[in-house]
């Protein structure tokens, strides 16, 4: 994967992705270990529709420099610590293949 150096002078954050990993006993999902991504956060409203076809509101985006393979079922951490809901779970490819990762969140 070749990042403009440009558009990587942009992503001056990190995030943290945990991906689901199971259900304890009361219900609750559980997660596995994180793994940190350079990233940009965007705070800005947008309505979007989410996988099953639904519109939501969108309170921001993160845009990561790694193409990831995850789901709303995961988990992102922003850099304020702060772990909203992802509501949509975007992947875009260059002439190479998957290049980065958009994700929405509630």
């Amino acid at each position: 994967m070749v990042w403009d150096p440009c558009l990587l002078e942009l992503m001056t954050q990190t995030v943290r992705v945990r991906s689901r990993s199971t259900v304890d006993e009361y219900g609750r999902p559980t997660y596995a270990t994180a793994t940190e991504h350079r990233a940009h956060v965007s705070e800005k409203s947008r309505l979007i529709k989410t996988d099953h076809g639904e519109e939501v509101m969108s309170s921001g985006q993160v845009w990561i420099a790694d193409p990831l393979t995850m789901s709303t079922e995961d988990q992102v951490e922003l850099p304020d610590g702060r772990t909203p809901e992802v509501v949509r779970v975007e992947v875009y490819n260059d002439e190479n293949g998957p290049n980065w990762t958009k994700v929405y969140f509630g």
